[in-house]
């Protein structure tokens, strides 16, 4: 169950989740459709940070190394610029000096960056009911001096059981280069953390394609390349070769779109029965209602819909998968494929590294290749000279000489 944080960024037509993360490192969270990022704690139970965001959106994660918070974070790219976002997570008993000087490599040459998470600090500017604390002070210090954005609700991100505590916000946005964010706390999920629904809109012009898959006819892209490849193009300057390597990218983009079909990727998802969507709404409905007035039984109600629903949901899913092992069939090879088929993980590239640093998009990746490529295969720029030539070969050859031992003459015995 994720608890404490559940930051739902909707950037347009993009929209990553920032969550932290109460899961252990043991137990896989994915959702179709969706990359998963998690920087697990791996010392003890509780803490962690993750990001889901969309297949279709190019994207890579990057890693940023923090002393006094945990971090998960990944850049969106645009047509002209990139986007990073981080989910982050500082312990109450973080050093406050530390937790500044983490924030200080997150937004470094960052134009536009988004963090957002559990920053556990209370300032007087986002927290009207509760006093500033140092780690308030010195988060509201640092985002004044940088120039940078503190984004809170309105309402408290975090409601304790407990009747000695008072409710808080303490789940903020921290941003640059950002405008018009809207934040929103939810009456969602189980956890004392609400669920905090961050809306961000920024230019990014370019449409993100669907997730689909891709059915090429080799044979059909052969075949089309032979007839619109030239073997020998007239080259003899320059722009022959820059215009030479357009028509050939060109060709070969073309001949793949003509001899593939694209296929939307179908995912299968779990449909929540009517019945169980109506518990949940009500299960938020007495939420709401205990977090604003403490009534006792409201409280015992919620956490009843609450294990009821859990029930409920373990048993769709053992009906699915028992309705999957029927399917499956009873041969041998049937189960070998279906057992196959379940254990599938999806392929994960590795980046490359180039002259600027680690690449990680497609398109940076075959410009690596053609910058690698290009500077293996140019003529050597240093003028021949035959004389030295000619000298360094007799050095060589008087070295030799001197230093091959002589073949000892054949030994016959008698």
């Amino acid at each position: 169950m994720f608890g404490a944080v559940w930051s739902n960024l909707a950037l347009a037509p993009i929209t990553p989740k920032v969550t932290h993360s109460l899961t252990r490192p043991c137990i896989p969270f994915n959702l179709p459709n969706y990359s998963t990022y998690r920087t697990d704690r791996r010392t003890h139970r509780g803490g962690g940070t993750a990001i889901l965001i969309k297949n279709s959106i190019e994207h890579n994660s990057i890693m940023i190394h923090t002393d006094a918070v945990e971090t998960t974070a990944i850049e969106i790219k645009g047509p002209n610029h990139k986007f990073t976002i981080c989910s982050i997570y500082k312990p109450p008993s973080a050093s406050t000096p530390n937790f500044i000087q983490d924030l200080k490599k997150i937004f470094r040459n960052r134009n536009q960056c988004l963090v957002v998470g559990d920053f556990n600090a209370k300032h007087r500017s986002w927290n009207h009911s509760s006093r500033n604390t140092v780690p308030g002070n010195a988060l509201f210090n640092f985002a004044r001096n940088n120039g940078l954005i503190i984004s809170a609700p309105s309402d408290p991100t975090i409601i304790p059981s407990q009747q000695n505590r008072h409710p808080a916000i303490i789940d903020l946005g921290l941003s640059r280069g950002l405008s018009s964010i809207t934040v929103e706390s939810r009456c969602e999920l189980t956890s004392d953390h609400n669920p905090v629904h961050f809306v961000v809109h920024f230019n990014f012009n370019n449409s993100h394609i669907p997730n689909c898959k891709s059915i090429t006819n080799w044979n059909k892209y052969q075949d089309i390349l032979a007839t619109t490849i030239a073997g020998n193009p007239p080259i003899s300057n320059i722009e022959d070769i820059e215009h030479a390597i357009e028509n050939f990218n060109l060709n070969i983009h073309t001949a793949i779109n003509q001899s593939s079909k694209f296929l939307p990727a179908k995912q299968a998802f779990t449909l929540v029965p009517l019945p169980i969507r109506l518990k949940i709404r009500e299960k938020n409905r007495l939420r709401k209602f205990w977090q604003d007035t403490r009534y006792p039984p409201a409280k015992s109600a919620m956490n009843r819909l609450t294990r009821e629903i859990r029930k409920d949901m373990l048993l769709i899913k053992r009906r699915n998968w028992d309705a999957a092992l029927v399917e499956s069939g009873d041969s041998p090879n049937d189960i070998h494929k279906f057992i196959a088929r379940m254990n599938r993980k999806p392929v994960s590239y590795p980046p490359l590294l180039g002259s600027q640093g680690l690449v990680f998009g497609t398109r940076e990746k075959a410009d690596l290749f053609v910058d690698a490529l290009e500077d293996s295969f140019q003529e050597n720029r240093t003028p021949y000279d035959d004389d030295h030539i000619d000298e360094v070969d007799r050095v060589v050859r008087r070295f030799l000489r001197r230093n091959t031992p002589a073949a000892h003459p054949p030994h016959f015995s008698k």
